[in-house]
């Protein structure tokens, strides 16, 4: 019984992420970054659940997006009003639970501040109230809402409705949908977007080991005599260099996740010596077979850089390069430039470059 309705928890959640509107994420997104750079404040309301997920979008708009070493940072000034339990009590003994976001705006908010009211009914008394009261006062109101959205659907200026009728569902992908644009927003204030280039392990940076055999210690790995020339010339060029690499030995058990990290550790460490820094090393461990999400000529690695780096990737300047078709599949995926280098180990490649021709492609 749980492992069907584990399976059918996941599906329902996995079809409902699939279906809300990101043109309405991205009216958000402006939204919110327009608040800031007008330090206009973003205030927080919700009941229950969406209380506690008020308080953590508090903290991660807040905290996350913020600059902490940079005491001229702009930040986003958040606050979530579901937080003073004494001043919302008092409010709803002294007049009525109806009026306990209501009074709470009257009290800190500033014409044309935004208000974000988080519902999985959309229905609401007292958020319908505060949001009633927001829009009086010019506020640009932003609804995370479930059930069809309700009556908070068609008085905010930006609804983004989860269609899900189970609270858990609606919830999960409030979560969601806010540490989307946390991250994303951090990364926006983190500065411009910088080029990368997605560069292969084997065959690329070290030599490839004989077929079917597994660099499965750091003693084992030889830099290839291109592979420096190659890094440098992409540093010089303005590209941060991200290391994606198909490591199945990991999955016939021949090397442990830690010898690779360690063996990734090792090379990173080799290369920052002579003034090559590498952004970030990601590694597929799974065999062929197991048809994740990951393994190249998918695309997994690629979007796990975009996610765990912490800066915005420009995606239209960056590029991969590989020695074989499963890495420009995944590159082209994505819809970054590609290009093939010839391994010297190896037979050669027709449309191959050498170092030369693919700095110079890149110039």
């Amino acid at each position: 019984m749980l492992d069907f309705y584990l399976r059918s928890y996941i599906e329902d959640l996995r079809w409902t992420l699939g279906e809300f509107d990101a043109g309405v994420l991205q009216r958000i997104i402006t939204a919110l970054e327009r608040a800031r750079s007008d330090g206009r404040q973003v205030l927080l309301i919700g009941n229950g659940g969406s209380a506690a997920t008020a308080s953590h979008m508090a903290c991660d708009m807040g905290k996350g997006t913020a600059d902490l070493k940079d005491p001229a940072f702009a930040r986003l000034r958040v606050v979530s009003l579901a937080d003073n339990n004494a001043l919302m009590t008092a409010i709803g003994n002294d007049i009525s639970f109806d009026d306990v976001f209501v009074e709470q705006l009257k009290i800190v908010m500033r014409d044309g501040d935004v208000v974000i009211a988080i519902s999985a009914s959309g229905n609401s008394p007292n958020l319908v109230k505060g949001v009633e009261y927001a829009k009086s006062r010019g506020a640009e109101t932003i609804g995370l809402l479930g059930f069809g959205g309700g009556r908070l659907a068609r008085m905010v200026d930006h609804p983004l409705v989860v269609s899900s009728r189970n609270y858990g569902i609606s919830e999960d992908i409030h979560l969601v949908v806010m540490h989307i644009f946390t991250q994303y927003l951090r990364r926006v204030f983190a500065g411009p977007a910088r080029p990368v280039a997605f560069v292969d392990r084997d065959g690329v940076i070290n030599r490839r080991p004989a077929p079917h055999t597994y660099v499965q210690g750091w003693e084992q790995f030889t830099f290839l005599d291109h592979a420096r020339p190659l890094l440098r010339g992409l540093r010089a060029g303005g590209y941060d260099i991200v290391v994606i690499t198909n490591q199945q030995g990991v999955g016939k058990g021949l090397l442990s996740l830690a010898t690779l990290a360690g063996i990734h550790s090792e090379m990173t460490r080799s290369l920052a010596a002579d003034g090559i820094p590498i952004a970030g090393v990601f590694a597929c461990p799974h065999l062929e077979q197991d048809g994740c999400f990951c393994r190249k000529p998918r695309p997994g690695l690629i979007h796990r850089a975009v996610n765990e780096l912490n800066f915005m990737i420009d995606l239209p300047r960056s590029v991969l390069i590989g020695d074989s078709d499963s890495d420009i599949e995944a590159g082209k995926a994505v819809g970054l430039r590609t290009l093939r280098i010839q391994d010297p180990d190896a037979a050669p490649t027709g449309g191959a470059l050498d170092v030369a021709q693919i700095l110079a492609a890149l110039a």
